[in-house]
């Protein structure tokens, strides 16, 4: 390290907002292309609005706790803070598309009715009605399917899972605003997707 990175991340470690917005700023570039290229290692596309929530969730898993997470810096054999850097963002895109992929087979929601999608027909006794809604269902997956990951993963929680606002906001790691603003987008996307197949 650099006598100017010790002293930017000791500063960060005292508390100085300053120091934590500068650091905030020259990291933002290495954390970007961390992430995008640990995703792209493993096959995943990562979208502009999915990766900004990546990257605030890193900032704040760095700065949680009184910054317990920067505090595990040591630069053990001669480690640079930017390396040590790299290697906790990538366990965190791991993570993350692990847990995308936990719950990921688009597949494992064809047997159930989503709540709240628009203009999804809720499933009758009749036969013809369950044929219908069965076709829906059907096309309802594959625009699911057509979504970007951080999105299939808030239709399966909300629509499917029945989630909280608040559980959601958890599991992705965005505020509970954040949350609201996706769920609208995703709701006039989806009708959108839907008018326009119809």
């Amino acid at each position: 390290m650099t006598v100017a990175d010790v002293d930017l991340l000791s500063r960060c470690l005292d508390g100085d907002s300053e120091a934590r917005e500068e650091f905030v700023m020259s990291t933002d570039g290495l954390i970007r292309w961390t992430l995008v290229g640990t995703f792209r290692r493993y096959g995943r596309r990562l979208e502009e609005e999915d990766l900004e929530d990546l990257r605030q969730e890193v900032l704040l898993a760095l700065f949680r706790e009184n910054s317990r997470k920067l505090r595990q810096y040591e630069g053990r054999n001669g480690a640079s803070l930017a390396t040590w850097l790299r290697v906790v963002v990538t366990r965190l895109a791991i993570d993350r598309i692990r847990s995308l992929a936990a719950g990921e087979n688009v597949e494992s929601l064809e047997t159930r009715s989503p709540a709240g999608i628009p203009d999804v027909a809720v499933e009758d006794s009749g036969p013809e009605s369950a044929a219908v809604a069965s076709e829906q269902r059907q096309h309802v997956l594959g625009l699911i399917a057509e979504l970007s990951p951080g999105d299939q993963l808030f239709v399966r929680l909300f629509y499917y899972q029945d989630a909280t606002m608040e559980e959601v906001s958890k599991v992705m790691g965005i505020s509970r605003n954040a949350a609201y603003v996706r769920k609208m987008r995703l709701h006039r996307r989806l009708r959108s997707l839907l008018e326009h197949a119809s």
